[in-house]
């Protein structure tokens, strides 16, 4: 232990000393500050009322985008499921609806 030479400070000379804080910018490993408003979701409802199925497209793309600024990309799914059979469900009652008209019935 003689041999060994002190230092008063964190850090031998030469060296700096590591901050306590996270660097300005970086939240830490494995995660990124988010930059801005993430992608919009009324896009995904708009596409996927009007296309069906193809609006997977738009939640792909804005799930991507929003993974990639560090927001969660989950809404975007949600919303294209939610639209999808909320439409399907329209477009069948509808349907039933305008077959009961032609065939002279009332809907119950």
């Amino acid at each position: 232990m003689a041999d060994e030479q002190t230092y008063p400070y964190a850090a031998a000379p030469g060296y700096a000393v590591p901050p306590s804080y996270p660097m300005p910018g970086y939240a830490g490993y494995g995660t990124y500050q988010m930059r801005g408003l993430p992608p919009a979701v009324w896009p995904v409802v708009v596409f996927t009322f009007l296309f069906g199925i193809l609006g997977i497209i738009s939640a792909a793309r804005r799930a991507g985008k929003a993974q990639a600024m560090g927001a969660p990309s989950g809404r975007y799914w949600g919303t294209f499921a939610g639209t999808l059979v909320g439409s399907w469900v329209l477009w069948v009652v509808i349907y039933v609806m305008l077959a009961a008209a032609a065939a002279g019935m009332t809907p119950a």
